[in-house]
């Protein structure tokens, strides 16, 4: 087994005590004895370091509480390996969890190793299987997240995506940490998982939670020893294999599953699944192959979440609509929602709807969903025989309708749509409908004009805000200014599309834009004089991380390098030493005529 080189002293000091006081310089003097001592005995281990210094921030600085610990780890030292020593430190971090951060941290335990993990799917898992306490979805998504936070801040988890308004999206768990997670859930009977061959974890009593994570070679074999299946609370399946959709029916005969997270192949479709035995069911995913939900998927009176977003699903079932406690209901682009939507009324989350394939009654009755706060409406029209403009009117006054409510708001491809839902909220009372919008995606059509902007600015909690521009035929379009008044709560922000058009901050502009994400078309470069595409970058205060994408097609390849100098010269001038992310689009469509920078 690889072992980590040690820190030298001084790395290793200034590891330590950052992660605790921001600097050694902050640490109490009673504390620096015995600080030292637990240093001495990390070894310079970069991970023990992190786990100890995790464990000790969340204890009150008492000269006792670190002797304590301190005295705890003595029987890691002298002969004792690498590993011995990490497992030491990690048993004490492990117990000193509160109990309910223990059962979140031995969730941890059904994904496979170095898996990408969803928080926002791994906090909703938590809260089907009753490990968030509380009755109100939304405050008991935000407990889980608070779960999540201490477990990142006591070093156990790592974050690896962090959202604009600073929620971590994606994480992951260190090796190390993982392998000790995993000895600790199958110990404890917390979970039991198949490998191809065999079980980790005692499946002859009562088993809670099963994590399928290998191949299928075997599933004759696993079938035939999975016979106490009762009990099962969750069920999470990392494979994608022909074999294992023939014995499904047998492994789950629970009638206490909550949770079924399907990542491989699904097991509907033409094979016999009683559904019925699936009742107490609260969380339903599948990411993978699978063509149709169960015509009898209604009968899931419990499920708050069904997620086949990622999957070839093509067809909902006319039942779904009588799942009356569903709160999310995430379905791929170009699936068309059936009539009846409007029954539940329990919905707050929804994804995706085609406007272009929806009747105008499934239309009209998203207006009666009013406690929709997140919603992707997607929009072609590509049949004749379509009303567009009836089917436009109806989506514009539908949108308005759920404004009041709605934090989240993706209006995709249709940019007449959101072009004309901002035309209509331009008066002051129409206003009003946006105050609790958060993130805003939108694609509009023609010119962005200032009053446009001004409505844009005005939104008060918007934190997060993307506009495409949509080409309409005009070649070329005032740049857009961007000033002091307003986007006050504005975090990140990108900007593109396949218009020509350019951005001017001026001072003052934005002031808590962090993230700035910007797709510019090279062709154009010249067009607008001194400064190119992006002006005024340096007026945006709090700016650290910008993303600018080159789009090739048509350019010259002067062009293309104008544009390119220009951002990262303007990025390597800004006073809080940007990073910046460069990348070209569509480099094999350069326009190579010679004249062309004289057209």
């Amino acid at each position: 087994m690889y072992e980590a080189q040690p820190l030298c002293e001084d790395d290793a000091h200034t590891l330590f005590f950052r992660r605790i006081f921001l600097s050694s310089e902050d640490c109490p003097q009673v504390l620096r004895a015995v600080a030292t001592e637990v240093l001495r005995k990390c070894g310079g281990l970069p991970l023990a370091i992190i786990s100890i210094s995790g464990l000790l921030a969340n204890r009150c600085h008492r000269v006792e509480e670190w002797e304590n610990i301190s005295n705890s780890i003595s029987s890691a030292v002298g002969t004792a390996s690498q590993i011995q020593k990490m497992k030491r430190i990690l048993f004490l971090s492990y117990f000193d969890l509160p109990h309910h951060l223990k059962s979140c941290l031995l969730y941890l335990s059904v994904f496979p190793e170095d898996y990408s993990i969803d928080c926002r799917r791994l906090i909703r898992t938590w809260v089907a299987e009753g490990l968030i306490p509380g009755q109100n979805t939304e405050s008991m998504e935000q407990v889980g997240e608070s779960y999540l936070n201490a477990l990142i801040n006591r070093s156990m988890v790592q974050p690896t995506k962090i959202r604009a308004g600073g929620a971590v999206k994606f994480c992951r768990v260190h090796d190390v940490i993982f392998d000790f997670i995993v000895s600790q859930a199958v110990e404890d009977n917390f979970v039991v998982i198949w490998n191809g061959k065999d079980f980790s974890g005692n499946f002859s009593n009562k088993m809670r939670r099963l994590s399928i994570q290998t191949d299928f070679s075997e599933a004759e074999e696993m079938a035939k020893e999975l016979k106490n299946t009762s009990h099962l609370r969750s069920v999470h399946i990392f494979n994608d294999s022909d074999q294992l959709g023939d014995y499904i029916p047998q492994f789950f005969s629970s009638h206490a599953l909550r949770v079924l997270n399907i990542q491989g192949k699904c097991l509907f479709g033409d094979r016999n699944v009683h559904i019925e035995s699936f009742t107490p069911l609260k969380y339903l995913v599948i990411t993978g192959r699978c063509s149709e939900l169960p015509e009898q998927i209604g009968k899931l009176q419990h499920l708050e979440t069904l997620d086949v977003k990622r999957s070839g699903i093509n067809k909902l079932p006319a039942s779904i609509v009588q799942l009356k406690k569903l709160v999310r209901l995430f379905v791929p682009a170009g699936v068309q929602l059936p009539e009846g939507i409007g029954n539940m009324q329990a919905l707050e989350e929804l994804s995706t709807i085609e406007l272009g394939i929806s009747s105008a009654k499934v239309i009209q009755e998203l207006g009666d969903l009013t406690k929709l706060r997140f919603l992707i409406v997607f929009s072609y029209y590509t049949t004749e025989a379509c009303d567009v403009e009836g089917h436009r009117k109806a989506s514009v006054s539908t949108l308005s309708k759920l404004l009041m409510g709605l934090r989240t708001l993706y209006l995709a491809h249709d940019s007449v749509v959101a072009t004309a839902l901002m035309a209509s909220c331009r008066s002051t009372p129409q206003m009003r409908s946006f105050v609790n919008l958060v993130r805003l995606r939108i694609s509009v059509q023609g010119k962005v004009t200032k009053k446009g902007i001004e409505i844009l600015a005005s939104l008060p909690m918007l934190a997060s805000l993307t506009v495409r521009l949509r080409y309409n035929g005009d070649n070329l379009h005032p740049r857009h200014s961007i000033r002091k008044q307003g986007f006050q709560s504005l975090l990140k922000f990108s900007f593109g599309g396949d218009q020509e058009a350019a951005l001017e901050f001026e001072p003052g502009a934005m002031p808590k834009v962090q993230s700035l994400k910007v797709e510019l078309q090279a062709r154009c470069q010249f067009k607008y004089g001194q400064g190119g595409l992006v002006v005024g970058l340096q007026n945006l205060a709090a700016l650290k991380h910008v993303n600018a994408s080159i789009n090739c097609f048509k350019a010259a390849e002067e062009e293309v390098q104008g544009s390119e100098d220009d951002i990262r010269g303007t990025s390597g001038t800004h006073p809080n030493h940007l990073t910046l992310v460069v990348k070209r689009e569509h480099s094999d469509a350069y326009d190579s005529s010679d004249d062309q920078l004289n057209k």
